[in-house]
């Protein structure tokens, strides 16, 4: 991403401020609303993610479509087109039932389409403007915490991504940034800090399990035998610092992962988990009173089949077919930065994939723009390795 060009200036870096703080502070308004565990109405303010994407094209891409495309990023924009026709096809078919896929098309399309203004070096700027946003945004989650002034039962810390996975998911990217990409500086150590406090204060096992997965990396890539000592004393240490420090809902929810298989009535099970658990179970039922819907173009329950996982949500919509073409062109992405040892590229591309089992993350706005801000920087590492 970065480079020796000449620098980007102030007004350009101004709105590239503005364009991460309207993508990433979008969901502040749910304050003001009614809300409940994640489900809200938000009527007209659904025009704020319109014009957050818009910042961000303003901001990064120039008004000109790629001439170029790696194989993948073709192949990805074609399965786009595709579930976006089956989408558009059962939603006049059987009524719209949930619209959040949309999401997933306007994030993603334009980064995958269109140009980057100066050669994608803004891209740096705008990871660094996130730093600053996501440190604030921990700030203002301990007042709201310590004045009792949460919109989720648990308390959890949810910036102005609206819920603790996409809040853990963003942390701990931009933690991978500052671990893997960016240059050494002072203020790393603060927002270092501040941003792992802000992924345990989730209250979400996966983010803080993705977080321990973000420093064995970064510990394996300086692997000597004194680190690896290191990290068997950590291994064993972190349980025990987890148990002590973290939010009793998280503690909870690792005692359910850890009990989930117990059928015993006095199991003590996260809703969360067990419910993800009978996802599972609905999915397998669906798939054998259909089978080929189930395999060609998903049930035609509703328009839009909603589960906690990604993988069932495409695969119940968009056909088991076109989950494997999906899934598989994240994972060529993924292996093909490990490949080139773009180690920035990989954790983050995996730390997205492991999401994909446990939730429908895409759906998420913002989180589908990072993940075409990811799969963009992979794929236009991979053509200048081609043209070398």
């Amino acid at each position: 991403m970065s480079g020796t060009e000449p620098r980007i200036g102030i007004s350009s870096k101004l709105l590239i401020f503005i364009s991460s703080a309207a993508v990433l502070c979008n969901y502040y308004y749910l304050y003001f609303i009614s809300f409940t565990e994640g489900e809200s109405e938000s009527g007209s303010y659904g025009l704020l993610k319109i014009i957050g994407i818009a910042c961000v094209c303003v901001a990064l891409l120039r008004p000109a479509i790629c001439t170029k495309y790696v194989l993948e990023k073709a192949i990805l924009i074609a399965l786009l087109l595709i579930a976006t026709l089956i989408f558009l096809f059962k939603a006049v078919a059987l009524g719209l039932s949930d619209a959040m896929f949309l999401n997933t098309v306007l994030c993603l399309m334009p980064l995958l389409i269109f140009r980057w203004r100066d050669a994608g070096r803004r891209v740096d700027v705008f990871f660094e403007c996130c730093l600053l946003v996501m440190l604030l945004q921990v700030c203002i989650d301990f007042y709201i915490y310590f004045a009792n002034l949460s919109i989720w039962e648990n308390k959890a810390f949810i910036g102005g991504l609206g819920n603790p996975s996409s809040f853990g998911l963003v942390c701990n990217m931009l933690i991978a940034y500052i671990l893997f990409e960016r240059r050494p500086k002072v203020s790393s150590v603060l927002y270092f800090l501040g941003l792992c406090v802000g992924v345990v204060m989730t209250s979400s096992m996966l983010s803080s399990i993705a977080l321990g997965l973000v420093l064995v990396a970064w510990v394996a890539q300086r692997l000597s035998l004194k680190k690896i000592m290191l990290i068997l004393i950590g291994a064993i240490a972190l349980p025990v610092v987890v148990m002590n420090f973290a939010s009793d809902h998280l503690v909870y929810k690792m005692n359910s992962a850890i009990n989930i298989f117990d059928d015993s009535p006095s199991s003590d099970s996260s809703r969360s988990v067990s419910l993800r658990v009978e996802i599972h179970k609905t999915y397998l039922d669906n798939l054998e009173k259909n089978p080929l819907q189930g395999v060609l173009y998903g049930f035609d329950d509703s328009s839009y089949m909603k589960f906690d996982s990604q993988i069932l949500t495409y695969a119940s919509s968009f056909g088991f077919v076109y989950t494997l073409l999906f899934f598989a062109v994240i994972t060529l992405f993924m292996l093909k930065s490990a490949i080139r040892k773009d180690y920035f590229s990989t954790l983050c591309l995996l730390l997205f994939s492991i999401t994909f089992a446990t939730n429908r993350i895409l759906d998420y706005y913002p989180l589908p723009l990072f993940l075409g801000l990811i799969i963009a920087i992979s794929s236009s590492r991979s053509r200048m390795r081609v043209e070398q």
